[in-house]
């Protein structure tokens, strides 16, 4: 999509996990959002070890 609208900002939904979310921020999503993802609790610890600061 980027390529004939490069100022095109694209964020990236649905089908998105851990596993695959960074393919689609290479790929040129400016974003991606996580929904799923976020009830898998194999995940969600994860997804708490990615974010900066204490937890808590």
């Amino acid at each position: 999509m980027r390529a004939p609208f490069p100022r095109l900002r694209v964020v990236a939904t649905g089908g998105l996990d851990l596993r695959n979310a960074s393919a689609f921020l290479e790929a040129g999503a400016r974003v991606v959002a996580l929904g799923s993802a976020l009830g898998d609790p194999a995940q969600l610890d994860r997804l708490v070890g990615l974010l900066p600061g204490e937890p808590g």
